[in-house]
């Protein structure tokens, strides 16, 4: 169960009801600032990358609505870079089945309760697969930008520095 569900300040995330279903489940609401989607970084990403897929399909179909579906379906079970595994392995514990939806294997003979456990572990053991390589690549990151960053470890206590002081309005104290 999420800690905490981030969203930006729609009407469809400021409902009673999922407010009601947050409180439920001790799930706290973290909202963005209005009209700033930089905290909405990934996902912003996110239908970036949707919407450069969706216009490489309209190139060859003309109606999108039809190839909407397709494309979310191929977002979601790529294989993302930092995290070397499918949102929806993170999400269902397991692959999706290919398209179109033909049974390839035969349905587990497991109880329901079992078919549960083993889900979770799948979930578990690919959030945590996922996590590892988030610190991976946060670290390739990290030295990435260390690499062209300039050092500024020169400063020492008592020498003397320019300080930034931004501009203030005129009812600021």
């Amino acid at each position: 169960m999420p800690k905490s569900l981030h969203s930006d300040q729609g009407t469809n995330f400021e409902s009673a009801i999922l407010n009601d279903v947050l409180n439920a489940f001790g799930i706290k609401k973290i909202r963005t600032s209005s009209y700033h989607p930089q905290g909405d970084g990934m996902v912003e990403r996110s239908n970036r990358t949707i919407l450069q897929m969706l216009s490489t399909y309209t190139l060859e179909h003309e109606d999108w609505e039809e190839g909407l579906p397709l494309v979310l379906y191929a977002y979601r079970t790529s294989r993302h870079a930092v995290t070397q595994v499918s949102p929806y392995v993170l999400m269902f514990g397991r692959e999706a089945k290919p398209l179109p939806l033909l049974p390839t294997k035969p349905p587990y003979l497991w109880s329901p309760q079992d078919a549960i456990t083993e889900t979770v572990q799948r979930i578990i053991r690919a959030k945590s697969f996922a996590h590892g390589n988030i610190q991976l690549a946060q670290e390739r990151q990290r030295r990435n930008h260390n690499r062209h960053s300039k050092d500024r470890a020169d400063i020492q206590p008592g020498d003397e520095v320019l300080l930034y002081l931004p501009r203030r309005g005129k009812f600021t104290p």
